[in-house]
């Protein structure tokens, strides 16, 4: 039998004539589950209701059970009309969690969804969290917006701005990500209407119906008589009249704890200092960092800052944290030597913070001389204390067309993942790489991104894929444009597609930290696929295990990716 496996092996080898080889086991090719197929009927609508193949941004967030829930538009081909709402695999099936028009009481319904502004996330037990806006049915047609929760189908309202529910009233909601973890605790800012000015904010946990910090209250590690103020950036809010905020102030992993960024007001405070990070555990607070502290790792008079239009800490509460407890965030330096708006990466806990990264200073894996430039997104954690980030280079043989790659630190190590127009493996002389783009690691520290090719022997349908980051930093090709898979989840019925273009259905934020994600700690990814045929659908694969029973080619084909298959 093993003899007839190789012997198939090397008789496509031939004909195909590729030089290079992966081993992957022989049942380990990527399987795929699809989710739904736009055009096909959405479950729940009235009949004639189908997924919108419209620019509509559907986003997928998937759990670590493989479940996924979603937003996106159906519409009815007979009508105009068309619908946003939730989906969710939670209650065990595909089943509509709320649509826009549903109604509630106080004759209220729900409004629509910005795939920007309002997100969905999905914990291992299969409840939902999700954001949304409604309309109100009142003589001045009022709209607001609530947080919800929906578990095994039934929905309830967590926070709904101007109160009703037997809820408490609130002004208004950080909406733009509801975080939640595995125990149902959901964490996010309300402002109060039954306070002042002065400290009307405050972080809220509900579950354990938690006030974590409020504007106006003593800031732990700050000093005396310093106070919190406001937990959003005025930077990096929307414009007036809007309802929600451009960030969300808090992460929280399954322990409940959790990790904020507030501003300060009191004595001593000014310009200079008065931003910070903080750690709760427990619902005691430790401060993380602060402007105007001292930034670890850095030379002798070199602190955080905050300068010109940034706010010392870059993606204020943008910052992650894992189910360990580590945290890790970006913020700007000052100090001797350091250039205007220089800024670094730190990985943090409650008793320690170590730099990462910094730039201006050497990007390992880069000729003599190149530095880091920008780092232009939030820094993923993993589940094991692996931080990953995107950033920008510049120095000798930098270019427009080589200045991005991705980097990870791991155990007081930084290394270079991939840069553009780094070399393919497997591809030859002048095939490089393109186009990085959705660096994304799970709580098991599995690393992925997706890269288009380009050289030589790369023809226009074989330039995008997804990639796996090993153990050492080998890169593993996993999927790509060309694979042909089968669609039909019936072994008797075969419907074959060729996968023209692929792309992760939803964001990349770090595992353990209570908002959405596109891989889960299984090794599966939530795809949006493209077909050759004009379809389009989106569906779960699951990444298999590196192995050594057969050969697969990294060619013109790159192999027939169906269920359960090999050469």
């Amino acid at each position: 039998m093993a003899g007839n496996i190789l012997t198939k092996c090397a008789t496509r080898v031939a004909v195909l004539g590729i030089a290079l080889f992966f081993a992957v086991d022989l049942e380990a090719a990527v399987s795929y589950r699809k989710v739904i197929m736009l055009g096909e009927p959405a479950p729940g609508a009235d009949p004639g209701y189908v997924f919108s193949t419209t620019s509509y941004r559907y986003q997928l967030t998937i759990n670590d059970l493989g479940q996924v829930a979603f937003k996106g538009q159906i519409h009815d081909p007979d009508q105009p009309r068309t619908l946003l709402g939730i989906w969710s695999e939670g209650s065990g099936s595909l089943a509509e969690v709320v649509l826009e028009g549903d109604q509630l009481p106080g004759q209220i319904s729900f409004g629509g969804y910005d795939p920007d502004s309002h997100a969905v996330v999905i914990n291992n037990s299969g409840a939902v969290a999700l954001s949304s806006s409604l309309d109100r049915v009142s003589l001045d047609d009022v709209e607001g917006g609530g947080i919800w929760i929906d578990r095994a189908g039934s929905l309830r309202a967590v926070a709904v701005e101007g109160g009703g529910f037997g809820l408490p009233p609130t002004d208004r909601l950080d909406m733009y990500s509801p975080v939640l973890n595995d125990l149902g605790h959901m964490a996010f800012m309300s402002i109060m209407p039954t306070f002042d000015d002065s400290n009307d904010e405050a972080i809220l946990l509900i579950g354990p119906d938690v006030l974590l910090a409020q504007e106006g209250d003593p800031a732990p590690g700050a000093g005396d008589d310093v106070f919190f103020g406001n937990f959003l950036d005025p930077f990096q809010v929307n414009p007036p009249n809007s309802t929600f905020s451009a960030s969300t102030p808090i992460v929280m992993n399954n322990a409940d704890q959790a990790a904020f960024f507030g501003r300060l007001k009191g004595t001593g405070v000014d310009s200079t200092n008065d931003t910070g990070i903080w750690f709760s555990r427990h619902n005691a607070l430790t401060l993380i960092a602060r402007a105007g502290d001292p930034a670890p790792g850095a030379e002798p008079g070199v602190v955080f800052s905050k300068t010109g239009d940034f706010n010392g800490f870059y993606h204020q509460g943008e910052m992650t944290i894992n189910n360990a407890g580590q945290i890790a965030f970006e913020a700007t330096l000052t100090g001797p030597g350091v250039i205007p708006n220089e800024t670094g990466i730190w990985l943090a806990d409650q008793d320690s913070t170590e730099l990462v990264a910094r730039e201006h200073h050497p990007a390992p894996g880069t000729e003599p001389g190149v530095v880091f430039s920008f780092f232009w997104s939030v820094p993923q954690l993993g589940g094991e204390g692996t931080v990953v980030f995107p950033a920008n280079v510049a120095g000798p043989g930098i270019d427009v067309t080589n200045n991005t790659g991705y980097w990870y630190y791991r155990n007081g190590s930084l290394e270079k993942i991939v840069k553009e127009r780094d070399p393919v493996p497997g591809m030859g002389p002048g095939v490089e790489f393109i186009d990085i783009e959705s660096l994304a690691i799970n709580e098991s520290d599995q690393i992925i991104f997706f890269a288009s090719m380009r050289g030589p022997s790369v023809d226009d349908l074989l330039t995008r894929g997804l990639w796996e980051v090993g153990e050492t930093g080998s890169l593993r090709p996993i999927i790509k444009q060309g694979d042909v898979i089968d669609i039909n989840e019936d072994p008797a019925i075969e419907d074959l597609r060729t996968i023209s273009g692929l792309s992760p259905a939803g964001p990349s934020n770090s595992p353990g930290d209570g908002q959405s994600t596109y891989f889960n700690s299984a090794g599966q990814v939530a795809l949006s696929l493209n077909f050759t045929d004009g379809s389009t659908g989106f569906f779960v694969a699951t990444i298999p295990e590196p192995g050594t029973a057969c050969l697969f080619a990294l060619s013109a084909a790159w192999g027939i990716h169906r269920r359960r298959s090999a050469c």
